[in-house]
């Protein structure tokens, strides 16, 4: 009795399964909608806001179909196409017509070869809607020929391939056509052996003739695509949705039987209908030897298939993104050789990069080689790195570099990221200059009366020199002359060393002189609002840096102070200098900041002069070049008392190479 249960347990499962699959075919028979089940419109709230601006623009879609496609629709439009199209677009709301004139269409159905994707390189291609199968007809009477001459439709098979194969040991012989027309018309008239091509292309247009018999065995597959210009890649993005939603298998099957008897087209083979005995013993046979293990590890099955599915979507995906960021992207091992690099980045070099170093496929300097070569070794020891900036020729690129980890933790490969910044790098010179031209227009008025008062000296004496004839009266003269042109001169090469277009180049400065001859150019509004200044440097602090950014630095710092003082304030800055830094605090008596704004001041475009003072950009400016002189600052401010903002920048020696690090921009 014990043995009977499980005995009877399996058969009965079996009918069970058996049923179901019966069930599940009546049902899927039953199906008008050849397997597309969801309703019209069903897909529309899955468009983005272009897709679905495209739908709203253009009620209609134009569909071209090619010659060779043609067979599959009858001369009313109807036929295998249309019910195919309707089922696949239906669910998107989206009407569609067919034209045979090329030039009015949006999109244009075609069987996709490499000719063809080299002639349209510059269009889009959506997934397949179905596989058009190839093969030979050949001669009834094929056994008695000695030789194998026939015709061959364009493009479907590689030349080389085809001279390779022999058919039944003879060797093949063939002419090429551009249609399955022109192929079976070229046969008909030349009596050759065979004819090779679509096969559901060729049996239309011999029309049930039996002087060429198909053979069984297929000779290619080749894909039916959607070609899209990449000027609406909406309309490609759409029709790939709906296709990616649509049951291709079923609608392909049922489309098929309704037009041709089961011999037109397919998405792929589909034999189930004819092997579902076959699998049911096969499946049967399975069940009763693994029944049990099997209800024991289905649920572990179907997890670690749907995690490989994810996995494979993942990678995907992964490889889309890759291709698709502006940025120059190369996969690189830990010695620096390529390993794969995305579509932008073969853009940019337009070369060769298997196997071969980064730097020498970039074609970089020594220097930067040397770089790059550090920041691996230093990725290789888990150490932090930071970006650099690179030059080559016209263009300027950040370089980072990402360690790749595997399954253990350990780095096997690397992530190289390049961004071409040349537009951002010469906005930032551009800002950075406008800036200093905005400086230098409020500035003018001041250096211009201080260079009226030398030559209003330089006058005075010239009377002189013309009027006494004493000698020591014209030497004295002559120096007093000769000192207020040293003065102009000062004020006038402070002005142009000011106003001079950046150029990142670093020198050696003497940091109080420095400040002094900036002091030169706000002196004389210093003296109209009768500011009291200080300069207080107890140690002599010299230093190797980009003047430039300096400059930027303290005239806004010291513009903004004098702003914020009214009548007889105090301006006071102080120098100090450190083992391996200095410091210089520029102190106000103005107004001081508010609390709750202090955060927000360094922002771009915030200002508390208002429209007519300030542009915003001032502090935003000193910020981003205290950054690239890998400095720091800070301020204190308190409503009415002042304000203090302390700048904290490395003490460096020309030649020491910190200063490279001035063109690396932020870590």
């Amino acid at each position: 009795m014990k043995n009977k249960i499980p005995q009877a347990f399996f058969p009965i499962v079996m009918i069970i399964m058996i049923g179901i699959i019966c069930i599940y075919s009546i049902v899927a028979g039953s199906n008008t909608d050849f397997g597309n089940n969801k309703e019209v419109g069903n897909l529309y709230g899955d468009f983005n806001r272009q897709q679905k601006q495209y739908i709203k623009e253009n009620s209609t879609i134009t569909v071209y179909v090619d010659s060779n496609l043609r067979y599959l629709m009858n001369d009313d439009g109807t036929g295998y196409l249309w019910d195919y199209m309707h089922n696949v677009l239906k669910p998107a709301g989206i009407s569609f017509a067919f034209t045979n004139d090329s030039t009015e269409a949006d999109c244009y159905l075609m069987v996709i070869d490499d000719k063809l994707r080299e002639k349209n390189s510059e269009a889009d291609y959506t997934t397949p809607l179905f596989q058009v199968e190839g093969t030979i007809f050949a001669k009834e009477n094929k056994a008695d020929l000695a030789g194998f001459n026939g015709v061959i439709m364009d493009g479907r098979v590689d030349a080389g391939d085809i001279k390779k194969i022999k058919y039944d040991n003879r060797t093949i012989d063939f002419t090429e056509a551009d249609t399955a027309e022109e192929a079976v018309r070229t046969a008909l008239e030349n009596d050759l052996d065979f004819i090779a091509g679509d096969r559901a292309a060729i049996m239309n247009v011999l029309n049930g003739s039996s002087k060429y018999i198909a053979e069984e065995d297929s000779l290619y597959s080749s894909n039916a695509c959607i070609m899209v210009s990449k000027e609406t890649p909406a309309l490609c993005e759409i029709l790939n949705e709906c296709l990616y939603a649509a049951d291709r298998n079923v609608i392909t099957y049922r489309a098929g039987q309704k037009w041709f008897g089961g011999n037109a087209p397919r998405y792929m083979s589909d034999s189930y209908e004819d092997m579902y005995m076959l699998v049911l013993i096969i499946f049967t046979a399975v069940m009763i030897a693994f029944f049990i293990y099997y209800q024991a590890n289905k649920n572990l099955y179907h997890e670690l298939n749907d995690r490989m599915e994810k996995l494979n979507e993942s990678k995907r995906e992964l490889k889309t993104t890759f291709n698709g960021v502006g940025y120059y992207l190369a996969e690189i091992d830990l010695e620096g050789n390529i390993l794969d690099i995305n579509r932008a980045f073969y853009n940019f070099v337009s070369t060769d990069t298997a196997n071969r170093k980064v730097w020498d496929v970039l074609d970089l300097e020594h220097k930067y080689e040397e770089r790059i070569q550090q920041m691996l070794k230093d990725i290789a020891e888990g150490k932090a790195t930071h970006t650099i900036e690179i030059r080559l020729k016209k263009q300027t690129l950040d370089i980072d570099v990402f360690p790749i980890e595997n399954g253990r933790g350990s780095i096997e490969k690397m992530l190289f990221m390049a961004m071409d910044v040349t537009r951002e790098r010469m906005a930032e010179r551009q800002l950075l200059q406008d800036n200093k031209m905005i400086a230098v227009g409020q500035l003018a008025a001041g250096v211009a009366h201080e260079i009226r008062n030398p030559l209003g000296i330089i006058r005075n004496y010239c009377y002189v020199l013309k009027n006494m004839s004493d000698e020591n009266v014209k030497a004295k003269a002559i120096e007093q002359i000769e000192k207020s042109v040293d003065n102009s001169s000062a004020i006038i090469n402070s002005l142009l060393n000011f106003s001079r277009i950046s150029t990142k180049h670093g020198e050696t400065v003497d940091i109080e002189d420095h400040i002094w001859s900036l002091i030169q150019l706000n002196n004389n509004i210093l003296k109209k609002k009768k500011i009291d200044f200080e300069i207080n440097c107890e140690d002599k602090v010299v230093t190797f840096l980009a003047v430039e950014s300096l400059d930027m630095i303290l005239i806004n710092l010291i513009s903004n102070a004098t702003d914020a003082m009214s009548d007889n304030g105090s301006l006071r800055i102080n120098v100090f200098k450190y083992a391996d830094s200095f410091e210089i605090d520029v102190e106000d008596t103005g107004t001081g900041i508010e609390e709750d704004i202090l955060q927000d001041i360094f922002n771009p475009f915030f200002t508390t002069k208002g429209n007519k003072k300030g542009n915003g950009l001032g502090l935003y400016i000193v910020y981003n070049e205290v950054n690239k002189l890998n400095g720091t600052i800070e301020v204190e401010s308190k409503p009415g008392e002042g304000s203090k903002f302390r700048l904290t920048l490395p003490l460096t020696e020309e030649g020491t190479g910190k200063e490279e690090k001035n063109d690396q921009g932020k870590s």
